[in-house]
């Protein structure tokens, strides 16, 4: 059994008498889909725990007519009788209202869930490159358009000089892509392709480390 208590209904002329006020949150947990409670005063006692001079008098103040209610149905009454010939039994005045509400409010927090769960998958997208798999950013966007270069240069095999392995254009966009580099991997391979790997006049140790300081001086 559960109802969704707003809290409005601590703002409004209800809060005024306690009894009411615990009355009718009970008459809100009780009630069934259209907002009936076909229940005695003694048994909404029972089935609470709440004295029942308590829920007598909360009853009686939930029948009257408040001129200062926010809504104006049955002249602010907030529950009517089932049945005049009969003292018990009652039907919640606005349940359809709030009852949409509830819904609505549980659409948009359903709404929020699928957004979130959408954003944590654009989150990550995996790119599939010369039968190796890595992950990189959704914000990554691959600005290289030497195709025929790139294609070239990788399926030259590297080459060592005892100290230096010169890395392929694919290894170095893979290393670019995994510290976030903005640097161009085509760029930085023909310029030191040009150079025959050196660092000024010395041989290159580590291109990683090259990698690095092109993407330092690049974002400054």
């Amino acid at each position: 059994m559960y109802g969704k208590i707003f809290e409005s209904i601590y703002d409004g002329t209800l809060a005024e008498d306690w009894r009411a006020l615990i009355t009718f949150q009970q008459f809100i947990i009780l009630c069934d889909s259209d907002g009936v409670i076909d229940m005695t005063p003694s048994a909404i006692s029972r089935r609470t725990g709440i004295p029942i001079e308590h829920i007598k008098a909360g009853i009686e103040i939930l029948e009257k007519e408040d001129k200062h209610s926010r809504s104006g149905a049955e002249n602010g009454k907030r529950i009517v009788r089932l049945d005049d010939h009969r003292p018990w039994g009652w039907k919640i005045v606005n349940h359809s209202v709030y009852r949409d509400k509830t819904d609505y409010n549980q659409v948009l927090e359903q709404n929020r869930e699928r957004q979130r769960r959408f954003r944590d998958s654009q989150r990550n997208v995996t790119v599939t490159e010369r039968n190796v798999t890595v992950t990189l950013p959704s914000r990554h966007t691959d600005t290289d358009t030497d195709t025929d270069t790139e294609e070239r240069e990788a399926d030259k095999p590297p080459r060592s000089n005892g100290r230096f392995i010169k890395p392929s254009i694919p290894e170095i966009r893979e290393y670019c892509e995994q510290i976030e580099s903005s640097i161009n991997p085509s760029t930085f391979f023909n310029h030191y392709e040009s150079v025959g790997w050196k660092v000024g006049k010395n041989p290159m140790k580590d291109w990683k480390s090259a990698v690095r300081g092109w993407t330092s001086r690049d974002n400054k």
